[in-house]
């Protein structure tokens, strides 16, 4: 029996060595990535690009303009659907109107 205990020690012994040391954490690492420096002729064409991309007084004075006549189209499509609306709202009525007095309807 005591062969067995240290037999059983002696494999103890020797699976521990192989494991890494569990008693300890493993090492954080506190170093962040720093991102690549800009440099100022880097900047020089991110502003150069977005000045010749950039819309002018002008540009938008004519989108402005463009927009109103836009805007003016679609508002006198709205105001003709609404008289629409209306004169078969009245249609309606008077063909209900027609029916109480007359009766069924004499298309």
């Amino acid at each position: 029996m005591a062969t067995t205990i240290s037999h059983s020690m002696a494999l103890i012994q020797f699976f521990k060595a192989q494991l890494p040391d569990l008693k300890s954490p493993p090492p954080a690492c506190y170093t962040v990535r720093m991102p690549p420096k800009t440099t100022l002729g880097e900047i020089g064409e991110m502003l150069a690009h977005v000045v010749k991309h950039m819309a002018t007084k002008d540009d938008l004075a004519e989108l402005k303009r463009e927009l109103k006549g836009d805007i003016l189209t679609v508002q006198q499509h709205v105001t003709s659907i609404e008289r629409q609306l209306r004169e078969t709202k009245t249609e309606v009525r008077l063909g209900d109107l027609e029916e109480k007095v007359f009766g069924a309807a004499r298309r």
